[in-house]
């Protein structure tokens, strides 16, 4: 069975404003990362959103973000891929991140 977790980029801590960056996609042997589009992410923090993706590439731990990440990342509860799924990646875009499918 496939699960998937979305990693996401707070953007406006004071409203809980996130904006998707990334789905980890588990199938039990290893951790894939799914980019989001970082473009409506502030400009400001674009470099930091992008060092974070950088790091989670690097580490590929579906359970744990890397230390580096910082507050401002957060990822969500592991969801199960259904499993009439042909394409657990191409549905996690689908569902997760619209804006990257």
């Amino acid at each position: 069975m496939t699960a998937v977790r979305l990693v996401s980029y707070v953007t406006d801590p004071y409203s809980d404003q996130r904006h998707p960056l990334a789905v980890l996609l588990s199938d039990g042997m290893a951790v894939r990362i799914l980019r989001a589009d970082t473009r409506g992410i502030p400009s400001a923090a674009r470099p930091n959103a992008e060092r974070v993706l950088r790091d989670l590439e690097a580490s590929a731990d579906f359970d744990n973000l890397p230390f580096a990440a910082g507050a401002q990342v957060v990822v969500g509860e592991a969801r199960l891929v259904p499993s009439t799924v042909d394409d657990p990646a191409l549905w996690a875009r689908r569902a997760l991140l619209p804006s990257a499918a």
